[in-house]
């Protein structure tokens, strides 16, 4: 993102803490950054490591915290640097400005936030694809995983509407996330 600055981040910082208001968006660029659920950031609490090595990997970024961004709620988990990072923070008062100024890096994120929706649908399925359903317990537990996963990626892409037509200054109205199919 040419406008946008990048921050270097040391071993042990973290990003943003679990329960906290998630009103930053970051877009890892190089480095490793954990992701942890619990109060203590220990191996049993490691939920998640994304990994960006642009040397090995050719040009690449990740984004992290998102979903949680655009829900404007908590992030639900602690996000904390490992070694060493190269991050680029922005926050959600920054979005208007980056929208009128630089409307290209301002549509690269929102297809990064879509992208991540439907590449976090499409690991879902394909775990649910490999999982051998013998019993009735663990197939009820995977259609509740995809039925939530496909829930969450509509709020998300709901989310990124809301946001673009407000930062644009349009307003829409009976704008609705698609409706749960066999809702109980």
């Amino acid at each position: 993102m040419a406008k946008q600055e990048i921050k270097i981040f040391k071993n042990g910082e973290i990003l943003f803490g679990e329960g906290t208001e998630a009103d930053k968006i970051f877009f890892l660029k190089k480095g490793i950054v954990e992701l942890y659920k619990g109060a203590e950031q220990t191996e049993s609490n490691l939920r998640a490591s994304f990994i960006v090595n642009p040397e090995r990997d050719g040009s690449t970024e990740l984004i992290i915290g998102a979903s949680d961004f655009l829900s404007k709620g908590k992030y639900f988990y602690t996000a904390r640097v490992r070694k060493y990072a190269e991050i680029v923070v922005i926050e959600r008062k920054e979005l208007k400005s980056l929208f009128k100024n630089n409307p290209q890096d301002f549509m690269r994120i929102v297809f990064g936030l879509i992208n991540e929706a439907h590449s976090a649908r499409s690991q879902l399925e394909t775990v649910i694809k490999n999982q051998n359903l013998t019993n009735e317990q663990s197939f009820d537990f995977f259609c509740a995983s995809l039925a939530e996963e496909r829930k969450d990626a509509d709020d998300i892409q709901h989310s990124l509407l809301e946001m673009f037509t407000t930062l644009a200054g349009v307003k829409v109205t009976n704008v609705k996330p698609h409706p749960q199919k066999n809702k109980k």
